[in-house]
């Protein structure tokens, strides 16, 4: 990367996180900055409430990132993360979290101190389990774990936590090693929206009385599992308007507001703070091979750097 660029993005970076020390702010985007490492100045930003970071390259977490106390949002996703940093779970007061497109294959028990948390986000991670300790994330409203290794262990229908969380509404396991028919989703009648498509859910762990008590949701997504294959299963589910088995079915339902899109039913969340990360298999569009050796080409990229302060 051409050096005068560096220059630039680096300084501009600095006077981006100085100006909001200085002015006291509650937001701070350094979304898609190429950071490699959290300038040592935002963990001194203690009046933040909002911390954009993700689409960079950051690998590590401070633990001075604690003095954060008041931040309610925080994206991490898109970075290069190989855990989950523990010192998350000293932010109580977060609502909105998103480590979405990083490695990490656990969630420490502590997640459950997080009591505030109101929406979570870890799709794409490699996840191989969840806590137990989820079920104190007492107000919940949003959990996605799209696009992970997530199994659901033997003799348990999933984590008994699971239960307690009264305000799920949103669930998204898309796409994960789950084999059989979470029993305990019958118990948590605030659930409207729930994604366990494209998992390996068999009819035989799923029965008539199973879908009765599971009437309450208003979208019960089961596409490309087995059981959506088998007759006898299909002809079951027929008896049941929110039971999804085929992407027409989903095409056709009707929404809060109309017709909810298929993309729109698989990230129904929190659409002001999701800050791109809907789409987990989105791309960057921008050339990488550009010549960033002839300074004319710099001129655009380091356009977003100019900025003035008041």
């Amino acid at each position: 990367m051409n050096s005068v660029y560096n220059f630039i993005k680096d300084n501009h970076v600095i006077a981006v996180v100085e100006n909001a020390y200085e002015k006291r702010s509650s937001t701070l985007n350094l979304a898609k900055y190429e950071l490699f490492e959290i300038p040592e100045l935002v963990t001194k930003c203690t009046h933040l409430m909002k911390l954009y970071l993700n689409h960079n390259e950051i690998k590590y977490i401070s633990e001075n990132f604690e003095n954060l106390s008041h931040l309610l949002v925080l994206t991490l996703d898109y970075n290069h993360l190989d855990e989950y940093p523990k010192v998350l779970n000293k932010l109580t007061s977060l609502r909105f979290l998103n480590v979405s497109c990083n490695v990490i294959k656990t969630l420490p028990n502590e997640i459950g101190h997080l009591t505030h948390l109101e929406t979570f986000w870890c799709n794409n991670t490699g996840l191989l389990s969840i806590p137990e300790e989820i079920g104190n994330c007492e107000e919940l409203d949003t959990f996605e774990a799209q696009m992970a290794h997530i199994r659901v262990q033997q003799n348990k229908s999933a984590p008994k936590g699971f239960e307690a969380l009264d305000n799920l509404v949103h669930l998204n396991l898309k796409n994960n090693f789950i084999d059989k028919f979470p029993e305990c989703l019958t118990k948590i009648k605030s659930l409207r929206f729930v994604f366990l498509n494209e998992n390996r859910i068999t009819d035989a762990s799923i029965h008539r009385s199973l879908l009765e008590n599971t009437d309450f949701i208003t979208v019960l997504d089961l596409t490309d599992n087995p059981c959506a294959f088998c007759d006898s299963f299909v002809i079951l589910a027929e008896d049941f308007t929110h039971v999804v088995l085929t992407k027409e079915q989903i095409s056709s339902l009707e929404g809060i507001d109309g017709v909810i899109e298929d993309d729109e039913l698989e990230n129904r969340s929190d659409w002001e703070n999701s800050v791109e990360t809907s789409d987990i298999n989105s791309t960057d569009d921008e050339d990488d091979e550009q010549n960033l050796d002839d300074i004319s080409l710099l001129i655009p990229q380091m356009s977003r750097f100019i900025t003035s302060f008041n």
